[in-house]
């Protein structure tokens, strides 16, 4: 199912992938060369990419997708580990005929980034944005129940789309125009008949994916990666250097140096929505490392 684009703006349609049978939801801004394949994160939805995607189109073909649970795609109870994740992106680029794509992650999608490139030895390349390089084990003293009751989604039943599109234009993604952030928050929420929201991610299918973000290895899938990495890492102001997750995620950014391929972008003063806060320069940074490795 195809709906037509706005002049300029993406084509909105589904497909069937013939590797699990998912019905995939996509934005397609079109462009020519390589395809670059745009991954959100946990609960969120390609329109994440709505401000990055166009500043990327004079530099391939880009495309998002809304992953397996989220935003129009289809919601299947069980299929949310890596393996089937995966398994969704193949027949991704094989249902368009597309070919290798290099792959952009942001947060979770990060991780289901590098799944890809570990398992996928034509992978040009990937993207993976702050996200993807940290092992949720190695945190001192971390244990499955105290990840999953600190991490487990805030019930948002109690809220209207409004208040959602309220609270976002208050805080660092406040440039966003008001008809955004309520486009942006319709795909991840459907209004119920009282006007208050339900996400279109069910918690246990988002508790699924946090249990195989849990129990994957990083480290591993790097050491398995051939292809060229870039990893941007957002690093916002007023930050704990002393939390253990903080620490955590320094000491993994600081074993990526024993890996010649990847390369580390920091940007400073940015939230973890790099794709909103700062679409601009992530695409020319994702465009200069492309020239760079020719891709």
């Amino acid at each position: 199912m195809h709906n037509a684009a706005e002049p300029g703006g993406p084509l909105d349609a589904q497909l069937t992938t013939p590797t699990t049978g998912l019905t995939v939801h996509y934005r397609d801004w079109g462009g020519t060369g390589r395809p670059i394949l745009l991954l959100h994160g946990l609960a969120s939805s390609a329109q994440i990419w709505d401000f990055v995607a166009p500043a990327l189109r004079g530099r391939g073909h880009a495309l998002a997708i809304d992953q397996r649970g989220h935003g129009a795609t289809g919601k299947p109870d069980d299929g949310y580990a890596y393996a089937t994740i995966v398994a969704d992106l193949a027949g991704v680029v094989q249902a368009l005929g597309l070919a290798p794509p290099i792959v952009v992650g942001h947060s979770w999608g990060a991780s289901v980034a590098l799944s890809y490139a570990a398992q996928t030895p034509a992978c040009p390349g990937a993207v993976l944005i702050d996200g993807g390089i940290v092992d949720m084990q190695a945190r001192p003293g971390a244990t499955w129940d105290d990840t999953a009751a600190r991490l487990a989604p805030p019930d948002l039943t109690h809220l209207r789309l409004d208040d959602l599109v309220g609270y976002m234009g208050q805080g660092p993604l406040g440039h966003l125009d008001a008809a955004f952030r309520r486009r942006f928050f319709h795909s991840l929420m459907e209004e119920q008949p009282d006007g208050t929201v339900r996400p279109r991610l069910s918690r246990a299918r988002h508790m699924a994916i946090l249990r195989a973000m849990w129990d994957e290895r990083p480290g591993l899938l790097l050491a398995q990666v051939t292809c060229p990495l870039l990893v941007v890492v957002a690093e916002p102001p007023g930050v704990d250097a002393a939390d253990p997750w903080q620490v955590t995620r320094r000491q993994s950014l600081a074993r990526l140096g024993d890996h010649a391929h990847i390369e580390v972008e920091r940007m400073p003063d940015t939230i973890h929505d790099i794709p909103l806060q700062r679409p601009a320069s992530l695409a020319a940074r994702i465009s200069t490392w492309m020239d760079a490795h020719g891709l």
